[in-house]
């Protein structure tokens, strides 16, 4: 029974049954008929959120999956375009990420480019092309510091 049709079936009663007898079955088909729409109510708001719990499930395992091929690093862009999100979205799904037990950090480059790195998936080899920017930012400052030492040598 929906509540529309309990609603109806009281006004029924009420107009076919005569007197308080009538009157009565209608508040108790009433009181029925709202009592099971409520819990539907209610039962479908509990099934909106167990499909929102495994859509959020879902996405996270793709964003560790999409983790795991990028080396443990990953920026919002990346995720955005794997997953169909906004770049917002993507960030916010990302950011939740920090701090929540997983051993994600966000990490900022010298020209404001965001990445997020997990740790716990973090190959080598992304690790060996950091150490080897690094070390190529080193090599730069050393270059640059014999060329100062060079042209004092000559003046």
């Amino acid at each position: 029974m929906t509540l529309a049709g309990g609603i109806a079936a009281a006004a029924l009663a009420a107009a076919f049954i005569p007197g308080v007898v009538g009157l009565g079955l209608a508040a108790v088909g009433g009181v029925i008929a709202v009592g099971i729409g409520g819990l539907s109510i209610r039962a479908g708001a509990r099934n909106m959120d167990r499909a929102r719990g495994l859509a959020d499930d879902a996405e996270l395992t793709a964003i560790h999956e999409l983790a795991k091929k990028h080396g443990g690093v990953l920026t919002a862009a990346e995720v955005a375009a794997a997953l169909q999100l906004t770049r917002e979205a993507a960030d916010d799904k990302l950011t939740s990420l920090i701090g929540d037990g997983t051993d994600v950090d966000l990490e900022i480059d010298d020209e404001g480019g965001v990445t997020y790195v997990f740790h716990a998936l973090r190959t080598a080899a992304a690790q060996v092309r950091v150490d080897l920017a690094e070390s190529d930012a080193a090599e730069h400052e050393l270059e640059e510091a014999d060329a100062v030492a060079r042209k004092r040598g000559e003046a």
